[in-house]
């Protein structure tokens, strides 16, 4: 799931200030189309141009006056300088993209952007960043990640001039020292270090007085056994990761970061922790699960024996790691939001985790859990249980059924169980009313509970590969979904489904491929729902009914 500790904190503090960092790409004020924009100047907030070949903004672009942030990407054919100057007439625009766009020479026209807050210059050819730069007295952040020819010696003497910098991504540059100077920069809060080849950190890290987020992920290169006594200097340090830096141990010095509030150690090698991280009283956020791609994992088995003193912890992920149990620490972690314990080597859900009255999303994905204890229902807060289970594995190590009391998640949105062997589904299920997205792929299930249609939140509805032979009663009444796949269900009585599918105009896409469809159906199906996707592979003898 997308709760990287360090993440999470990130994206928490943008959207409590307010600032855009990116243009949201599925927000309705958002166009992908400059013509279309200019067609509806007081709807348009975003712009996002990508592959463009514009050389200028068209005439009449001031008349987006509402425009807040703008991105171009792989638009190697502009005249910045041009464009630049546009920009500045739209005194709203706060977040500006300029990347992937082979730019060598930033124009000093981008000190007219005076209002700007947010820069991404990422993915460029920059060598040096213009004086101009100083006069955006406004901004707070600045991406300059892959920038592999920039000049960093001389980039804090521009830097320093901005008053107001907070944040600054020197990601993927190949760096190897430590940029100098950035300790000059008095308001610099966050700084994203990660995926270089750092050798050692500086010594005088206790010069970052305003230093909360510091991101050391994936250099490694850097020997951090000995470099985690330079981070304790930084004293207003609350966000620190060291994800992906193959580290197979911490020092005890780790302990002396007693302010952190998030801590990423996810995708390295450790079997244990040490002692001292029970001097981590603040953290509320700890990653120690495999990597995004679950190559690099740590196999961390025991825990010491202060760990439960992390009693402020609210997320916690252990993915990928040994532990063939709940560690008993959790059942100190009430306020536990978030738990992740998918790809472990679990065998039952422990009562450890009975009495955390707080969490929200559960995590069991990949385990060899072969049941839900009763007490499930007990966690009246969850709104997002994952159990889905390895195609591969066993039928005893699968989840059969679910227990009754599933119907007291009262506040429950997110339930998936794929690849399990669930033979049915309790009725009280459909007193889960805030569900809408349900993943039963790849189970048992002959049939669904004939008041199934009671989840009228149901948004996506996953049953591919079951044993249906029909669809419930009044499944029609499920007025919210929108996604559906009923593939793979060989004895589904295809003309009675059809019936019921043809009154549900609000459905987006609904998969029936590889089950019993003769043309003559499929063409009911798509005559009745004419602007749904209706994906039907498997069968060669509709081509001439599509092609009709």
């Amino acid at each position: 799931m997308g709760l990287c500790s360090l993440l999470l904190c990130l994206a928490m503090t943008f959207a409590a200030s307010g600032q855009v960092k990116e243009v949201p790409y599925d927000s309705d004020s958002t166009f992908y189309r400059l013509d279309l924009a200019l067609k509806k100047p007081q709807q348009c907030y975003y712009l996002f141009l990508e592959h463009d070949t514009l050389t200028r903004l068209p005439a009449g672009f001031s008349s987006l006056n509402h425009l807040k942030g703008i991105t171009f990407r792989y638009c190697l054919q502009a005249d910045w300088k041009q464009i630049l100057s546009q920009l500045a007439e739209l005194p709203g625009l706060s977040f500006l993209e300029i990347s992937i766009c082979g730019i060598s020479v930033l124009p000093d026209e981008i000190g007219r952007l005076q209002q700007i807050q947010s820069l991404n210059l990422k993915s460029n050819q920059l060598t040096v960043l213009p004086d101009a730069l100083q006069n955006c007295r406004n901004l707070s952040d600045l991406n300059l990640s892959f920038n592999r020819s920039l000049n960093f010696t001389v980039l804090s003497g521009i830097l320093k001039s901005i008053p107001q910098l907070i944040a600054l991504d020197l990601s993927n540059n190949l760096l190897k020292n430590f940029p100098p100077g950035l300790n000059e920069l008095p308001g610099l809060q966050r700084l994203n270090l990660s995926d270089n080849r750092l050798l050692a950190l500086p010594g005088n890290l206790n010069d970052f007085h305003a230093l909360s987020s510091l991101d050391l992920s994936n250099n490694l290169s850097l020997k951090l056994q000995d470099e985690m006594v330079k981070l304790s200097a930084i004293a207003s340090l609350r966000h620190l990761s060291l994800a992906s830096n193959d580290l197979a141990t911490l020092p005890e010095s780790t302990g002396s970061l007693v302010a952190l509030e998030s801590l990423d150690l996810s995708g390295n090698r450790l079997q244990s922790l040490p002692g001292s991280i029970e001097q981590l009283v603040q953290l509320k956020a700890l990653n120690l699960g495999m990597d995004k791609d679950g190559q690099r994992r740590n196999r961390l088995k025991n825990f010491p024996a202060g760990f439960d003193r992390l009693i402020q912890l609210e997320d916690l992920n252990l993915s990928g790691d040994s532990v063939m149990s709940v560690p008993s620490a959790v059942a100190k972690f009430l306020k536990l939001k978030v738990l992740n314990l998918s790809w472990c080597t679990l065998f039952e859900l422990s009562p450890a985790i009975r009495g955390l009255k707080h969490l929200e999303v559960l995590n069991i994905d990949h385990n060899h859990i072969s049941r839900l204890p009763d007490w499930i229902g007990e966690l009246s807060a969850l709104r997002e249980l994952h159990a889905d289970a390895d195609f591969f594995a066993y039928p005893v190590d699968k989840i059969k059924l679910l227990p009754a009391t599933i119907g007291n998640l009262q506040q429950l949105q997110v339930l998936s169980l794929n690849d399990q062997v669930v033979t049915a589904l309790p009725v009280t299920i459909t007193q889960c009313s805030q569900l809408h997205l349900l993943n039963l792929r790849g189970n048992l299930l002959s049939t669904l509970p004939d008041s199934f249609s009671r989840l009228t939140a149901l948004n996506n509805l996953d049953l591919k590969a079951n044993l249906l032979i029909r669809l419930p009663a009044q499944f029609e009444r499920l007025t919210s979904l929108k996604n559906l796949n009923l593939s793979f269900n060989e004895s589904l009585d295809m003309p009675a489904a059809v019936k019921q599918l043809q009154h549900m105009q609000q459905l987006e896409v609904v998969d029936v491929s590889y089950n019993k469809l003769d043309a003559a159906i499929y063409k009911e199906l798509k005559n009745a729902l004419p602007y749904t996707k209706i994906i039907a592979k498997g069968f060669n003898n509709l081509v001439p009914i599509e092609n009709k």
